[in-house]
């Protein structure tokens, strides 16, 4: 009996520690704005680079192609502004819709994906994109943990 209380509540820590990624990083503007400006580097022309990739010139089906390039412009979009916002002095409540509206758009581009072969020029800058996220990801919390 001791032995399943226990077994269940490890698994009960372990589902609240995974699906609670609350926010982890005590607000800091500095630290904030700076992560922010390593995302929007990140994402910076990467638009264009997979519209010169291997990817788009092989592909007879392009459709899935412009629906990421697409989602990637909106996203470049977005984490400029961010960084603007966040450079002016906006703190967490005031970015915190716009950090929302990268995570949902790319959401939407992780979706896609799936259904191309993204070249390996292309996989090294998404990687960078994903690490300068998960920095700045840190400093806003889970939307998903209402």
């Amino acid at each position: 009996m001791t032995r399943c209380i226990a077994v269940g509540v490890a698994a009960l820590t372990i589902m609240v520690a995974l699906g609670a990624r609350a926010q982890t990083a005590n607000w800091n503007q500095e630290a904030v704005t700076a992560a922010a400006g390593q995302l929007e580097a990140a994402v910076s022309g990467l638009r264009d680079a997979v519209r010169k990739s291997n990817t788009w010139t092989s592909s007879p089906d392009k459709s899935e192609l412009y629906q990421i390039s697409e989602d990637l412009r909106q996203i470049e979009w977005l984490a400029t502004n961010l960084h603007a916002d966040l450079k002016q002095g906006e703190g967490l409540e005031a970015t915190l819709p716009i950090f929302n509206q990268i995570l949902e758009t790319r959401e939407y581009a992780r979706a896609e994906v799936k259904f191309v072969d993204i070249s390996a020029s292309i996989r090294p800058r998404l990687e960078a994109a994903r690490a300068a996220l998960e920095k700045l990801r840190a400093y806003y919390p889970d939307p998903d943990a209402d």
